[in-house]
């Protein structure tokens, strides 16, 4: 009773269309005396919840120093069930998520200095297999002199994986200039099958990426020069289809006349592609308000069949994306209006604003949403960090928090 009482006082917004609906079940917030960022999560197929974040606290067993990465399993009750850290002496990071049909859990992100088998002054893509109770697997760097970053992870048909992310130095054949993308192909214990590096004399980053029911791979990220076109302004958003081995099928670039950026990609049973992230400049006519978030959808042709853009009078950005198979898509993030609060919104295939909620606690450093990921069933899980007494009192500068909602879609 207490958690519904104090999720009525944070539930500030609310819009739903007819048919659609959407409840909450619980809310959770944890973390140490220090201070804990989320990144990402995913549900497994009994509905466990994986957090990935970085900690400068102890949220595992052991602590290394400065920041590290850490995992903690939730189950559909907000029970905990373990938390682990993996780290060095300096700033580590466990940014993306993946599960395998198996259950195990891979990781990415980056380490620092200091980590066994170090091959960079500065950081190293780190990937990490875990099984469902907790035990590393393997453990494996992989970077250049320069650094090196993994943004996105995902599981292959065949059991593969594959990361992208960002290097500065020569992770592929040569580079572009600045930092470019990259590709990683590892199998299941690992081993490197493939790397593909890409860019432009800019700076580009590849944040997002999904394995498709057809096993292509898809990714996107955001480029200062002219990955597939010319740039229309400071930075574009980008998307690509690659096959197994690597070899480009499809690049497109878009943007406006200043920043845009796509954080993450996903597609449906029907091979559409769904893309997010944030823009300054305007996408949709008079919805242009002061760095806005964005949603696409387009075709496997690359053509596009719609895009919505929303936001506030400041900064704001989708930090999260999930496919609800044959019902839409959910997206979650924050905005600031004017203090930081965490958002999870559904849209339908065609565009329209199903649902629509967010959230904030009382006071503090307000509340920034990160991932997000639903079910077959219609169980939504949003996770991110809050500043304040949320779902109960503040432990550290930042906590953890996860929530669990049941989207009813007819």
């Amino acid at each position: 009773m207490k958690k519904n009482l104090l999720f009525i006082l944070i539930l500030i917004f609310s819009i739903g269309s007819a048919g659609a609906q959407v409840d909450f079940i619980w809310g959770k917030q944890f973390g140490s005396d220090s201070d804990e960022r989320t990144r990402n999560l995913m549900i497994d197929s009994l509905n466990n919840v994986y957090v990935v974040g970085k900690t400068r606290g102890k949220v595992g067993k052991e602590y290394f120093g400065k920041y590290d990465g850490f995992v903690v399993k939730i189950d559909s009750s907000a029970n905990t069930k373990w938390a682990i850290q993996i780290g060095s002496k300096e700033e580590d990071d466990l940014i993306y998520p993946a599960i395998d049909r198996s259950g195990n859990l891979y990781v990415t992100g980056y380490i620092g200095v200091g980590a066994q088998y170090k091959s960079s002054p500065d950081t190293d893509v780190l990937v990490a297999k875990i099984t469902s109770n907790g035990e590393i697997v393997w453990q494996k760097q992989y970077g250049t002199d320069s650094t090196d970053i993994g943004a996105g992870i995902a599981v292959g048909t065949d059991g593969d994986i594959y990361v992208i992310g960002s290097t500065e130095g020569v992770m592929g054949k040569t580079s572009g200039g600045k930092a470019d993308c990259f590709i990683l192909h590892l199998d299941n214990e690992g081993t490197q099958l493939n790397v593909l590096q890409f860019g432009t004399p800019g700076d580009d980053q590849g944040y997002g990426i999904s394995t498709g029911m057809d096993s292509r791979i898809y990714v996107c990220g955001t480029t200062e020069g002219n990955m597939a076109g010319e740039n229309a302004g400071k930075s574009d958003m980008f998307w690509g289809i690659y096959s197994k081995d690597l070899k480009q099928q499809k690049m497109i670039q878009s943007g406006t006349e200043k920043y845009d950026c796509a954080v993450e990609i996903k597609t449906d049973n029907k091979n559409n592609i769904y893309i997010a992230g944030s823009t300054d400049w305007i996408l949709v006519p008079k919805e242009k308000l002061n760095g806005d978030c964005f949603l696409q959808k387009w075709n496997e042709k690359g053509e596009i069949s719609w895009t919505e853009q929303f936001g506030t009078g400041n900064w704001d950005g989708i930090n999260g994306l999930s496919v609800f198979q044959d019902k839409g898509v959910v997206v979650s993030g924050c905005m600031n209006n004017p203090m930081c609060q965490s958002f999870c919104k559904m849209y339908n295939e065609d565009g329209s604003l199903l649902w629509s909620r967010n959230f904030i606690a009382q006071g503090g450093r307000g509340t920034c949403g990160k991932g997000v990921c639903v079910n077959r069933q219609g169980y939504i899980f949003h996770t991110g960090y809050t500043g304040a007494n949320l779902f109960s009192d503040l432990k550290g500068v930042h906590d953890v928090f996860l929530i669990k909602l049941k989207a009813d879609i007819k």
